[in-house]
């Protein structure tokens, strides 16, 4: 009986895919519950008389075109996330190795940043492509313990959506997990 001296994590394809559907799923929720509260603020703001009363033409406009930016944007993530889901629900995304070159961490522009966001950490391979953690996903996790200890050279599983080769959705220490195809 042959018995593997290696110790890593077995990832599969259904254990990756299990993972970004839920991702996909809670962030399209939180995405659509946003979108609720932002209707509602644009339809306060734009069709409630009293809170313009004796103002001018110009409030009116620029309420319009706040309005419709807004409904443009949300439009627009919605349908991002939905193509997401569309895509991790019937299996188009690819898991590929890569090597591992660089950990960097970057400061959050000031408009960007909150209390417990400050920092990202960005992964760089030698594809090109580059994976950002922010201070949430970093702490605490199996990605902290990779930035920590991987070197340059280092095999990583990084996992994209077939649409969006460059858009890198997860990644896996290939000295934490070791990936099987099944």
């Amino acid at each position: 009986m042959h018995h593997s001296t290696d110790q890593r994590e077995v990832i599969t394809r259904t254990d990756i895919g299990k993972k970004l559907k839920k991702d996909a799923v809670r962030d399209l929720v939180w995405l659509l519950v946003a979108a609720v509260f932002a209707a509602q603020s644009i339809w306060l703001i734009f069709f409630e008389p009293e809170m313009f009363r004796g103002r001018h033409l110009i409030v009116y406009i620029l309420a319009g075109a706040a309005a419709a930016l807004v409904i443009w944007g949300s439009v627009s993530m919605v349908y991002n996330y939905v193509r997401l889901v569309y895509a991790l629900f019937t299996g188009k995304y690819t898991v590929t190795e890569d090597t591992f070159c660089q950990f960097e961490l970057r400061d959050v522009p000031w408009y960007q940043s909150s209390r417990h966001h400050v920092n990202d950490y960005v992964f760089s391979f030698a594809s090109g492509k580059t994976y950002k953690v922010s201070n949430l996903e970093y702490n605490r996790t199996r990605l902290g313990y990779a930035a920590q200890f991987s070197k340059e050279g280092e095999k990583f599983y990084l996992v994209s959506a077939d649409y969006k080769p460059d858009k890198v959705l997860l990644i896996y220490s290939g000295a934490l997990y070791r990936y099987e195809d099944r």
